[in-house]
């Protein structure tokens, strides 16, 4: 019983996923709809769920996606990009990795 709820739960999801755009739904949303269907059908204990997330997991990725996003906000991502374009059209123009105390210039 559990396996097909999971399933029908996930078929769900993936169609609205489709079609969130035209429903006016976000994928946050879509997620969270999949959640609370699975968590209801089944009757599951959200307090042992939430004990057995690894929250320091979540943090990190959630302090990556910001500082992500605050060096793509200051043009430095985009900078970067740029630098690493022109390097690899012309190779020789970087330094040698044979010597790396000398450099070419």
């Amino acid at each position: 019983m559990p396996l097909k709820v999971i399933l029908g739960t996930l078929a769900v999801v993936i169609m609205l996923f489709f079609l969130h755009h035209y429903l006016g739904l976000t994928p946050a949303y879509v997620t969270f709809i999949g959640v609370a269907l699975v968590l209801g059908l089944l009757r599951l204990d959200l307090q042992e769920i939430l004990q057995e997330v690894e929250w320091i997991v979540l943090l990190f990725f959630a302090a990556l996606f910001v500082i992500v996003g605050g060096v793509e906000g200051s043009g430095l991502l985009h900078l970067l990009g740029e630098q690493r374009g022109v390097f690899a059209k012309n190779p020789d123009n970087g330094p040698d990795h044979r010597q790396p105390w000398r450099t070419r210039g």
